[in-house]
């Protein structure tokens, strides 16, 4: 459980019946990576073109103007051994400012692609950070988005 004095979302009573508890409602709050996920910190424009790139196969995607950074969502532990230059996995418990489902547009955090359809295969976005289209596989369609800590819903 985070300090006290943390910004760290911390799911209350009125989340339960959210279809992603670790999504604010109100206001941007930030959510420790490993809790629901992890994340993978990428430059805007090499993250753009990331994007692109992967097309439908994204997860959600967090971009953040003011910090200069987009997090991409993966599964949790998935982003153990990651190794691809010019980006940067966060520590375990850091703190990821995740905007409610409705802010799209700003230049604090917001959603460029919001949770729904599942997180980003690593492999996938490694491919697209290294400017190749995503190869399409069959465990696609098996991508999921965590909805609480203890249990993972499609």
């Amino acid at each position: 459980m985070p300090p006290a004095w943390s910004n760290a979302f911390q799911p209350g009573p009125e989340d339960e019946l959210a279809p992603f508890p670790w999504v604010p409602t109100d206001r941007t709050t930030g959510v420790p990576v490993g809790a629901h996920w992890d994340a993978v910190r990428v430059p805007p424009k090499r993250a753009e073109d990331a994007y692109r790139l992967l097309g439908p196969s994204s997860g959600p995607i967090v971009a953040n103007d003011y910090a200069g950074v987009w997090f991409f969502l993966l599964e949790r532990g998935a982003s153990r051994g990651w190794s691809v230059r010019g980006t940067r996995v966060p520590r375990p418990a850091s703190l990821v400012a995740i905007p409610p489902l409705w802010v799209t547009h700003g230049g604090d955090a917001r959603w460029i692609v919001a949770p729904g359809a599942g997180l980003t295969d690593p492999a996938d976005l490694e491919a697209a950070l290294h400017g190749r289209a995503p190869a399409m596989r069959a465990s696609r369609a098996r991508r999921r988005t965590p909805a609480r800590t203890s249990a993972v819903t499609t």
